[in-house]
């Protein structure tokens, strides 16, 4: 029974440990620093283009990322306008649900693997000329 309640109270203190810091709008160096102590052989791929006569970019991005075996979330940067569309999401292959919160979009460690993963998408977002406002 002891044995039990000291695996439970270690768990509980590994994934405090690799909780997400307070999130905020851009990148905190708190934030950098714990991605720092998680994240590993980090890579993008990303494509864009613009069709002739549209106000709208289309994109696609894979993202590789090799995490420990604690698994935290995965948080990547995602600054969107209010138009702007996420789509056909996958981790590791599999759709998966993600939230947006500050500036964030944060994969939930329960769609991701220890090890090397890969989070996949297609995105749209609205352009306008220099200067003006989305």
């Amino acid at each position: 029974m002891r044995g039990a309640a000291l695996g439970f109270v270690l768990g509980i203190m590994a994934n405090t440990a690799s909780a997400i810091p307070g999130l905020e709008p851009g990148v905190s160096r708190e934030l950098a620093q714990w991605r720092a102590k998680h994240y590993r052989d980090v890579r993008y791929a990303l494509s864009i283009s613009i069709p002739r006569g549209t106000q709208k970019l289309d994109g696609t991005a894979t993202i590789e990322v090799t995490l420990p075996a604690s698994r935290p979330d995965l948080v990547l940067d995602w600054r969107p306008s209010p138009r702007a569309r996420l789509r056909q999401l996958r981790v590791n292959g599999k759709p998966a649900r993600t939230r947006i919160q500050q500036e964030h979009l944060i994969v939930p460690a329960r769609f991701l693997r220890t090890g090397k993963n890969r989070v996949t998408f297609a995105f749209e977002s609205p352009i306008t000329p220099s200067g003006g406002a989305v």
